[in-house]
């Protein structure tokens, strides 16, 4: 018998799967990331804590080294925390908080932009932009800041198109141009399999802009209900010297203007990054990252970073 208002531990192999995603699907959150799909591919083995009959969800993107149990925030995902169909309020959070306390030596995990900080926990906050697009497109581009106008003038004179590319021309793109700088080979695996995935559940729409038949940026996004996911744009040098990534957004923004569409820049705690997407408009949503380490886990981190710099200088 499930006992009522119980947090309760299950293994990856005993989630009811079906329950899980219908609470993912139905969240106010509105984010792919918990999805059972995503999380089987960002992180294999993962498993969770629930609240009653599902009421409200947990996912515990877990491995165990040497004993050793961490709880890291998976590549690609952005949010993950406490969801359920209505908001949790700080006793829920606290109450799935206190259910992990003491079984991680090492855990670095964000919550979702609904959960609140959990109490008596090292918490810090991070930024995610979002645009509203309920307004008309006038509307919108007048918030836009003048150094955005500006460039959107200026691509105008610039004849460039959008087209629809594939799924490989994006990550061929990004690898291209300076993402064998950003990921490894796991990394490209893993998006290449979350994007497959997601094709398969949510809409997905790999973008190009082409100056003639030169392709000078690629973007893809994700639109799950109504949010629209600006994931893994690139540019070539060229895209960038005619403002390609600021032609693309905006014309996101036109076609979805006057909707209850939200743009979701994924990002960006980077502040030259976070001045491009200010300048659409897009305001600050607050979500909270929650770290704990026991020196044994400290120790296990160095370790870990050491390993992981050696390998991507190629020693």
């Amino acid at each position: 018998m499930i006992k009522v208002n119980r947090v309760r531990r299950v293994l990856h192999n005993k989630i009811d799967r079906k329950k899980w995603d219908e609470i993912v699907q139905n969240s106010i959150v509105e984010m792919p990331y918990a999805f059972s799909w995503w999380l089987d591919i960002v992180s294999p083995g993962w498993n969770a804590l629930v609240l009653s009959d599902y009421q409200y969800i947990f996912p515990l993107p877990e491995k165990t080294k040497y004993t050793c149990r961490w709880m890291l925030q998976p590549i690609f995902t952005q949010q993950l925390g406490v969801l359920g169909i209505n908001n949790p309020d700080q006793r829920i959070v606290d109450k799935f908080f206190k259910k992990i306390k003491n079984r991680h030596c090492l855990l670095d995990y964000h919550l979702n932009f609904t959960n609140t900080s959990p109490l008596n926990w090292k918490c810090t906050e991070r930024i995610n932009y979002t645009l509203d697009l309920s307004s008309t497109y006038p509307e919108l581009a007048s918030h836009f800041e003048t150094n955005h106008q500006r460039n959107l003038r200026q691509v105008q004179n610039f004849n460039l198109v959008i087209k629809s590319v594939t799924i490989n021309d994006c990550v061929s793109f990004l690898l291209k141009n300076k993402g064998k700088e950003l990921l490894n080979e796991d990394d490209l695996s893993k998006i290449k399999q979350i994007v497959e995935q997601a094709a398969n559940h949510i809409e997905v729409i790999p973008q190009g802009v082409f100056f003639e038949d030169e392709l000078l940026c690629t973007v893809l996004w994700f639109k799950f209900k109504n949010r629209i996911i600006y994931l893994l744009p690139s540019s070539s040098s060229k895209g960038k010297l005619l403002k390609a990534s600021f032609f693309v957004v905006n014309e996101m923004i036109k076609k979805h203007s006057g909707t209850t569409q939200r743009i979701d820049f994924e990002g960006s705690m980077v502040e030259g990054v976070a001045r491009f997407y200010r300048g659409f408009g897009a305001k600050a949503d607050i979500y909270w990252n929650v770290k704990h380490a026991t020196f044994v886990g400290k120790v296990l981190k160095y370790f870990k970073q050491k390993t992981e710099n050696m390998k991507d200088s190629g020693k």
